[in-house]
C-alpha cells in the first residue's frame, strides 16, 4: 500500500510489511497511528508521521 499526501499528491511512504494484499485500512482520529489488515492474518500498526 501507499500514503499519499492529499493536497499534492506526492508519495508519502510506502507500506510492505505484510506478505499478502491489504484488507482494511483504518486511521485514527486522535493519534496518528492507521492500522491495517492482510490476507496474511496480521494486523500492523503503523506511526503516520514517518
Amino acid at each position: 500500500a501507499v500514503l499519499w499526501y492529499a493536497d499534492t499528491l506526492k508519495q508519502k511512504s510506502s507500506l510492505e510489511e505484510h506478505s499478502l494484499l491489504i484488507t482494511d485500512v483504518r486511521f485514527s482520529p486522535s493519534i496518528p497511528r492507521l492500522a491495517t489488515s492482510s490476507f496474511d492474518k496480521t494486523v500492523r500498526v503503523w506511526d503516520a508521521d514517518k
